[in-house]
């Protein structure tokens, strides 16, 4: 398979090449636009968090913007192809960022890059910039640990905040962060080789196999190292490119499934270090600002996000302050009575208890007790305390509370122990989870179930406004396997599928029906890998080895199959 995908005549559509240091959003015509609404049409650009160095990048004749006729478009590069001349943009392995001008012509060709310093939302622009004949420097004294370097191999020419190189055979600039120069790097991190190194999907149906690497390359483009922060995943691009709980912790089972165990913990230990009392916060920027210190929802996955780790990578000594933080997540859950925000950002949000909230914290408990059988001098200190079996049975009865046998759904949230159905996806999350008996299942997707007002042609809808996510779609899908529906299940993974490329190339969509999303979303891939690996071919641990029980179905060839699937140290291989 080609590390890269080929466009003729690309539409003015956006795309992501990044490294682990830095990524670059920009639209494949290359006409200079903006992008995203948290800073208004200021999100794309060329970015070493916390600091923007340019924001668009061009071609033109001295006259006019030149549009490219093909564009090809990797993983940490892209090249654009002219009548005569060629466009280079690309990361190196050190991630210095490099934008390279080829004229096999004799017309005159303009490299134009628009140097607009920025510097991260919910933060002041401070930025200044430093001009010399062949340099710019970049800096912020909000920010006086990182400054950006641009250095060109012809003469610079600024006018306001355009810069530009006259080209007569081969031009380029080169951009960088001082923070990735100037020291060795101990923390280990994954990157786009290990896409092919990993849980290869083989199948006879190269569009799975394609969708599959693409999930795993979606979450790579998504990761990043922020100095002085940490490592992890963001959630998407170009409005959430920072950390986030819900989205890290839904897409912990699609890292594992992959093979990706540095990004998996990474990812939580940025949580646990943002945490405060168990707390886990549910946005902290790129600056180390902590936007949202956390919804319920977040606090109550973080445990089984901790424990799943564990379990499936053996790291005991490494987990150690993980688990900590867990223990203090369920202290903080337990004390609060499971009252507060959830999922839903609606406006009588907090004013209740949310079935999601519920739904998380049964899954902690459980994947506890099963670390409790494996690694018992790592949470045996704790079980007494928690006491798991315990509080899963008093939430079991209080999940049973949510069920209207009236609408044959759950409610979305208890506010003075009255449910209300709000129309929400979260009745889906305990279908997700395992938890309720098969009969509310059938009828829960019976024709008169919740699941007939949540359905669309594009998936499950968020809420009455109609968005489709691949998130919600991709619960189901997991929810429907677990209950046997393989059909149903069938029908809905068909939907998540169609997802890919909604917006951008190659790129899994937070919304997949409204554009007004994030064109390239961490949980969206994460739950594509999580249903093919852990729902199609029912692969899970036992003990201390994981197996498979495949479940046949139409949308998977049978002779499909999985090789170098990582499970502590071991490599597995299964077939559908």
């Amino acid at each position: 398979m080609k590390p890269y995908t080929i466009i003729e005549y690309p539409e003015h559509r956006p795309f992501t090449i990044s490294s682990n240091r830095g990524y670059f959003i920009g639209y494949l015509d290359l006409v200079p636009d903006g992008m995203g609404y948290h800073k208004k049409g200021e999100m794309n650009g060329l970015w070493y968090p916390p600091l923007r160095a340019l924001k668009n990048v061009y071609v033109s004749d001295g006259e006019r913007i030149l549009k490219p006729i093909r564009a090809e478009i990797g993983y940490n590069k892209t090249k654009f192809l002219f009548d005569g001349s060629d466009l280079d943009i690309s990361f190196d392995d050190g991630s210095v960022f490099t934008a390279m001008l080829t004229n096999r012509t004799q017309e005159s060709r303009v490299l134009v890059i628009e140097l607009l310093p920025e510097t991260v939302w919910y933060s002041i622009n401070d930025t200044r910039v430093i001009p010399k004949k062949r340099t710019v420097t970049v800096y912020s004294y909000m920010f006086p640990e990182v400054s950006l370097r641009i250095r060109s191999t012809a003469d610079l020419s600024i006018e306001g905040s355009r810069l530009t190189i006259h080209s007569n055979r081969r031009t380029s600039v080169r951009v960088w962060a001082n923070s990735i120069i100037s020291g060795e790097q101990h923390m280990k991190m994954n990157g786009y080789a290990d896409i092919d190194r990993f849980s290869v999907l083989i199948s006879r149906d190269r569009y799975l196999s394609r969708n599959f690497r693409l999930a795993k390359d979606n979450m790579i483009r998504l990761s990043l190292m922020v100095p002085g922060i940490g490592y992890g995943i963001m959630a998407g691009h170009p409005d959430f490119p920072w950390f986030f709980g819900i989205d890290t912790l839904l897409s912990i089972n699609g890292m594992l499934d992959s093979g990706l165990f540095d990004l998996a913990f990474g990812s939580l230990n940025v949580l646990a270090r943002f945490s405060r009392s168990g707390k886990i916060p549910h946005e902290v920027l790129t600056s180390g600002k902590v936007y949202n210190d956390g919804d319920l929802e977040e606090t109550a996955m973080f445990p089984y996000a901790v424990f799943r780790y564990a379990r499936w990578t053996g790291h005991d000594e490494k987990v150690k302050h993980l688990v900590q933080t867990a223990s203090e997540s369920f202290d903080y859950l337990f004390n609060s009575g499971y009252r507060g925000r959830g999922i839903m950002e609606d406006p009588d949000a907090g004013t209740g208890v949310d079935i999601d909230t519920v739904s998380f914290t049964i899954m902690s408990l459980k994947e506890f007790e099963k670390m409790m059988t494996l690694d018992q001098h790592i949470v045996g200190e704790i079980a007494d305390r928690i006491r798991p079996r315990e509080k899963i049975g008093d939430l079991m009865k209080l999940l049973r509370s949510f069920w209207m046998p009236e609408k044959n759904t759950f409610a979305n949230r208890i506010v003075d122990r009255v449910p209300f159905d709000l129309g929400f996806w979260t009745s889906i999350v305990p279908f997700y989870a395992g938890l309720p008996d098969p009969e509310l299942y059938g009828r829960f997707v019976s024709d008169q179930g919740g699941l007939s007002r949540l359905s669309s042609i594009y998936g499950i809808r968020v809420d009455a406004n109609g968005n489709s996510m691949p998130i919600n779609t991709g619960m189901f899908v997991l929810g429907a396997i677990r209950y046997g529906d393989i059909e149903r299940a069938s029908e809905y993974f068909r939907k998540l599928n169609a997802s890919l490329g909604s917006f951008s190339p190659n790129s899994y969509p937070e919304i997949i029906n409204n554009p007004q999303g994030c064109y390239l979303q961490a949980w969206s891939a994460a739950i594509y890998l999580e249903s093919v690996v852990e729902g199609f071919f029912g692969v899970h641990p036992e003990g201390d080895r994981i197996v498979s029980i495949p479940h046949s179905a139409d949308v998977i060839p049978s002779d499909t199959r999985i090789r170098n699937l990582i499970f502590r140290d071991g490599s597995y291989e299964f077939k559908l």
